[in-house]
């Protein structure tokens, strides 16, 4: 589905509105340039290569009706949310107090993860490359050792006559 601007889309787990959209060619990465709609950064600016986001996803008018359909929280469940959002502002307002990721409302999300995943890909790639060339050493070693006993050999035989 084309990307069009005045869309809402959720782009690095926030919802964000596209001004628009910059693609020079077709076969090329469209660049999209949004707008943050949640509260903690209204109106931010972010500029992304659409293609290559890990986590957005467009949001459609389905999308909120199944919100809708949903229908709101017991209260006793919206004031436990709105407890721990109040301890959330508290702690993040201490920056030197040292806390367990969940507590200062760090959250992990796939675009955070992709450069740990990638580097692992080149790890073990480079794990392969030793074993093969470790292996490929033995062999050597093993072909040079052969060669010696021959050599060994042939000097043994030589030298009985």
């Amino acid at each position: 589905m084309p990307v069009t601007p005045q869309q809402g889309h959720f782009v690095r787990s926030r919802l964000y509105l596209v001004d628009q959209v910059a693609q020079d060619a077709p076969d090329e990465d469209a660049v999209v340039h949004l707008s943050c709609l949640d509260d903690g950064a209204q109106a931010a600016r972010l500029s992304v290569l659409w293609q290559r986001e890990v986590d957005a996803q467009i949001v459609d008018a389905a999308s909120w009706r199944e919100v809708a359909a949903r229908g709101l929280d017991a209260p006793r469940t919206f004031a436990a949310y709105l407890n721990a959002q109040r301890w959330h502002y508290v702690t993040s307002t201490r920056p030197r107090l040292f806390q367990a990721p969940h507590r200062a409302g760090l959250e992990l999300h796939a675009y955070q993860l992709e450069p740990l995943r990638k580097r692992d890909e080149v790890l073990a790639r480079l794990i392969e490359l030793n074993r093969v060339r470790a292996e490929d050493e033995r062999r050597r070693g093993v072909a040079v050792a052969r060669d010696a006993r021959k050599l060994d050999e042939e000097e043994d035989d030589d030298g009985d006559d």
